[in-house]
Formats: structure tokens, sequence, C-alpha cells
């Protein structure tokens, strides 16, 4: 028998050394009488079990259930933003809402996510004015996030207010010279509005 030794162990040990709490997961999955459960311990947070009973063939779709309940758990506890994008992809608002909720009020360094990701949804929902209450939300939380200014200009670019999309364009040009994207927005916009050469 032999004594591995990593990085990772050393650093574990050091912290201990020093008086600081390692955070640690960890995960146990039994299978007994045809039902599967998988438990999950996390540092802060406690221990949750997910069972699911399957019949004979099934085993590996029970496996993998828990296992993505288990990934939801440990996502909505460390990174709330990360499964709030899972959940809108999957086309379930209630769920997304209900975790943007949770992030503004628990998670005050991830509201500009949630407010950014709640734009998206009015967005797709055809809900402009919300839409874009909430991109200004986002925005206003750093002022440095691209992300919210990039959706408010062609969200106005699509509603036709170029004058307004063209001043976001330039916003996210400022943050980002390089966001070709930006580039050819602002210039269409100028097209548009007839100030070719503004365009150029």
């Amino acid at each position: 028998m032999g004594v591995g030794l990593s990085s990772t162990s050393i650093i574990y040990h050091i912290r201990d050394l020093l008086g600081m709490r390692n955070k640690t997961i960890s995960g146990l999955i039994t299978d007994f009488e045809n039902e599967i459960d998988l438990t999950i311990r996390m540092s802060d947070y406690g221990s949750q079990t997910f069972t699911k009973a399957y019949e004979s063939g099934e085993k590996k779709k029970a496996i993998n259930e828990v296992l993505l309940d288990g990934a939801k758990y440990v996502l909505g506890n460390l990174d709330p933003y990360r499964l709030c994008v899972y959940y809108h992809n999957q086309n379930d608002r209630d769920k997304t809402e209900e975790l943007i909720r949770r992030i503004i009020l628990e998670r005050p360094q991830d509201r500009k996510w949630a407010y950014n990701i709640w734009g998206n949804i009015y967005r797709n929902a055809r809900d402009i004015e919300k839409a874009k209450q909430t991109y200004i939300l986002s925005a206003k939380e750093d002022e440095t996030f691209i992300l919210p200014v990039r959706s408010m200009a062609w969200l106005l670019f699509e509603e036709k207010e170029y004058e307004e999309a063209s001043e976001y364009f330039q916003k996210a040009l400022a943050l980002n010279p390089y966001e070709n994207s930006m580039d050819n927005g602002a210039v269409i916009c100028h097209r548009n509005l007839g100030n070719l050469d503004e365009a150029e």
C-alpha cells in the first residue's frame, strides 16, 4: 500500500493546519431492491438524498435521473444562475423565475445575471417594456456588464427604435471595442435613420 500525494491533498492539509475550513462535496450512490439512492453532502448545505425506484431494465435511466437531481441540487446551492439557464433552456418559466427571485434576494453578487436572464424571458414572451426594465436593472448592478447593454441594443433594433438602439450599440462598443456585431448594428441603425455619414 502506498501513500498518494497531490497538490490537492497538500492544499487541503495546509488549509487545515492554518485553521482554514475546507469545503467539500461528496456523494454516495446505492442500489438496493430496485431503488437508486444518491446522497449528496456539501459543506455549509448539509446532505440531501434523491431516490428513484426502477423496474427491470431501467436501472441506467434511474441512475441518470438521480444524478440530474443531484446536479440540480449542487448548482442550486453553488451557482443558481447556471441552474436558471438550464430551466430557461428547458422552457420551464416557473422554475426559472423562482430561481431568479431567490438570486435577487440572496445573492447580490449575481443580481446582474438574474436580471439579464429575466430580461431575456420577457423578450422571448414579447413583453418589451418589462424586458427593457430588467435589462436596465441588470446594467445598473454592474456598469461594466455588457450582456444587458448588448441585449437592449438588439431589442431596440428589433422594435425599430434605431436612435436609442444606436446609443446602446455605442455603449456596448465603449465596454468592448472588439464587439463586431455591435459595430454592425450601429452602422445599420445609422443607415436606417438616413445618417449615411455616420454609417461610414
